[in-house]
């Protein structure tokens, strides 16, 4: 009840926090995340427009209302809550050194079997790192991948796209999705030195074109 009756932001969050810091990190992104098909029915039978219900049903959501106002924003918070809750316990429950329980709960479904990850972990938990750039905190999210020519053939790479691009490489993906390029390959690299020394099949049949 004390959750619900903060006023204001930073109210709720600081009340949300001191219950739990972990929900407190997760409830916001979730927020504007989740689906709301009760506001939606809402919106319908009030003939009103959801888009712009919606924008002023969150801009609101941390002020207490009145009647059936008060039980939607409270329907609407009590969900959230609840995605968060149940996020945080598969997230804290899929590796044992994440809860003071250690449980894990792939081991127990599978127990005899190796876990491979590309986050560094605990190898005593069953966890094994494996290393897909130059360095152990650098994952494919965090740029672009890169194919650095190497004399054999390639070598993966990832990379800020700010700073490929600056390097005057060259974007590489199939025709039609040229916003979205697939790799970045160095500038004195053509499409047919490219497609002869990619030894994956799979690689040297896209039809390729280029996006600076």
């Amino acid at each position: 009840e004390e959750l619900y009756e903060a006023a204001g932001r930073a109210a709720f969050l600081t009340t949300l926090r001191e219950q739990d810091p972990r929900l407190q990190q997760l409830f916001e992104p979730l927020l504007f995340a989740l689906p709301y098909p009760l506001l939606e029915t809402y919106a319908r039978e009030q003939s009103l427009d959801y888009g712009e219900f919606y924008c002023q049903f969150m801009k609101n959501i941390y002020t207490p209302r009145k009647g059936d106002d008060e039980l939607l924003r409270r329907v609407i918070l009590n969900q959230v809550l609840q995605a968060v809750a149940r996020y945080v316990a598969a997230y804290e429950s899929n590796t044992a050194g994440k809860n003071t329980t250690g449980f894990d709960d792939v081991r127990s479904l599978f127990p005899e079997t190796l876990r491979m990850s590309i986050h560094r972990k605990d190898e005593k938990h069953g966890h094994y790192s494996v290393q897909i750039s130059p360095s152990s905190s650098r994952v494919p999210w965090h740029g672009v991948a890169v194919l650095e020519p190497t004399q054999n053939g390639f070598l993966l790479d990832v990379r800020l796209e700010r700073e490929v691009r600056a390097a005057g490489y060259t974007g590489v993906s199939p025709k039609g999705r040229e916003q979205s390029p697939l790799f970045f390959v160095p500038p004195d690299i053509s499409h047919e030195e490219l497609t002869q020394r990619l030894t994956d099949d799979s690689f040297a049949l896209l039809s390729l074109s280029s996006s600076r």
